[in-house]
């Protein structure tokens, strides 16, 4: 866990999700295989990002991120990999917090999205899931609730002031109820 951010760092891809940890595999999987084998990750990481991580540390994080214990990595295994370490680092938040950020949600999306029109009215989370949902797939992920909770038109327009990204964090980490990186209407609306 302790390599990871330094790769991160490395990459230039803090706080990234599926598209740049696609991206981040191509380049470590040097062969082209669609797979990434051990000596791809740990070369990568010691020739081309010039991090120095101690073996039992490679070992570690190569273990974590090889799921099914194959001694190769998917594309889909890195990425939810690299999804949980960075969500381990995101705060949990309790009822009463979680209670009140849904509060702030719900009145910027009244008086954003209650103009002549829209249909959204109080409470009616559903409507506001489908405004949060950009690409239209039915599930949502951590990069749109933050790009609407802070753009204007269509979007909440709250600054960090109004709303954190720690905060924003720490209500999807409790949204994300499956860790799969992105939410569903289900878990959304519970």
């Amino acid at each position: 866990h302790e390599a990871f951010p330094k790769i991160c760092i490395a990459w230039n891809v803090k706080g990234s999700m599926n598209k740049n940890w696609k991206m981040l595999f191509e380049r470590l999987d040097t062969d082209g295989s669609g797979r990434l084998d051990y000596k791809e990750f740990t070369g990568a990481l010691a020739d081309v990002l010039k991090i120095d991580v101690p073996e039992d540390h490679l070992r570690a994080l190569w273990a974590y991120v090889d799921h099914d214990k194959s001694e190769l990595v998917s594309i889909e295994e890195f990425q939810h990999a690299c999804y949980l370490l960075l969500l381990e680092d995101w705060p949990v938040l309790d009822e009463e917090r979680l209670e009140q950020i849904c509060i702030i949600i719900n009145d910027a999306a009244v008086h954003e999205f209650s103009k002549e029109g829209s249909g959204v009215t109080s409470g009616n989370w559903f409507q506001i899931f489908n405004k949060f949902d950009t690409d239209e797939s039915g599930r949502l992920g951590f990069e749109e609730l933050e790009g609407v909770t802070r753009m204007r038109d269509p979007g909440l327009n709250l600054r960090e002031s109004d709303l954190s990204t720690h905060d924003l964090k720490g209500l999807w980490r409790a949204i994300d109820a499956d860790c799969s990186g992105d939410v569903t209407v289900d878990e959304y609306m519970h």
